[in-house]
This record gives structure tokens, sequence and C-alpha cells, in this order.
């Protein structure tokens, strides 16, 4: 029997110690991008990510972006939100659920327009893989987001 409380604990003391993150984009279009990460631990349970960085590759060569969400952890599952908007504004994008050691998933796809992304994530003791399946008329893509200490 999987111990999800056990195996959430340990990916939420790893995950809060990110400090980079390398993205990487696979499909009609490539790219990759890295960049800083910022934890911002607002409790126990509730963390921001605040990413800044650059695309090194692809057709967004050059250009820098930010990022911010916001990730909670309930003992059961974890919880993502992106906060373009503001704290606010959140808006929700998945909530996960461990489905064996090292590895969750989402529950549903967010939807957004005409585009699917389901998430899920696994993890080693040296990184943290954050994947997107981007589903859409238009796309077919994934997105990689790798998650490290520096």
């Amino acid at each position: 029997m999987i111990d999800s409380k056990k195996i959430l604990a340990e990916f939420w003391n790893q995950f809060i110690q990110s400090s980079a993150v390398t993205m990487q984009v696979k499909g009609k279009s490539e790219a990759f991008g890295c960049a800083v990460v910022e934890c911002d631990l607002k409790s126990q349970c509730v963390c921001f990510f605040k990413e800044k960085g650059e695309w090194r590759t692809g057709a967004l060569a050059g250009t820098s972006f930010k990022n911010c969400t916001r990730w909670c952890v309930d003992g059961l599952h974890l919880h993502l939100e992106h906060l373009r908007f503001g704290v606010e504004k959140s808006i929700f994008l998945q909530t996960f659920k461990v489905v064996e050691k090292n590895r969750l998933v989402a529950l549903v796809p967010y939807q957004c327009h005409l585009d699917s992304y389901l998430g899920s994530i696994s993890w080693n003791s040296c990184e943290i893989i954050l994947r997107w399946e981007v589903l859409g008329p238009k796309k077919n893509e994934t997105l990689l987001c790798k998650y490290k200490k520096s």
C-alpha cells in the first residue's frame, strides 16, 4: 500500500529547496530555457515559486520571462495555481495525487481554450520533473520543467 502522506512530505521537503529550473519544449516547436527560482514559503504547506529566466534556443531565444505559481500540499494532494493576475485572481491549474513512490499525476487536465494540459511529476534525489502534455488543434507538445538545487 502507498503511504501518500509520507511520499508527499518527502517530495515537498525536496521541492521547496529548488533554486533553478530548466524548461524544454518538445513537439512542433522546440525550445530550451532556464531560470532562477525563488521559493517563498508562506507556511508549512504553501509556497510561491517565483521564476525569472530566459529562453536560450528556439523561436523565443533571447526572450526573458517571469513566472509565479502557488503550490499547496494538503497531505493527500498537491495543488498548483498560476498567479499571472495576482494572488487574488489565481488560475487553478491542477491537483496531483500520488500514484507510486516518486510519481504524482494530475486528477484532471487543465483546459485553456481548446488546449488541454495534463501534468505529471516525477523525482529522484537530484531533480524534480514537472511534465506537461499539451494537446489541442494546433498543439501537440511536451514541456519538461526540471527543478534542482543550485
